[in-house]
């Protein structure tokens, strides 16, 4: 798996281009073009998620309040 800022560098350039509508983006030396912007939209969700897994996560935690009536 690539690295995390390897990854942010890729998340910026295919939003870079989504923005400008261009599908072509460079990646470092390699050139990849597009066929559509769903495609890109495409690229840009699955590398979010390559970096959520990189990224260390908190617990979410759930607190449950019970009252009732006194006696």
């Amino acid at each position: 798996m690539a690295e995390l800022a390897e990854l942010q560098s890729d998340l910026d350039e295919l939003q870079r281009a989504k923005r400008s509508g261009v599908l072509i983006v460079r990646h470092g030396e390699k050139m990849v073009t597009y066929r559509s912007m769903q495609e890109i939209l495409r690229a840009i969700a699955d590398t979010k998620r390559d970096i959520d897994a990189l990224v260390p996560t908190r617990k979410k935690r759930q607190m449950r309040v019970v009252t009732g009536r006194g006696t």
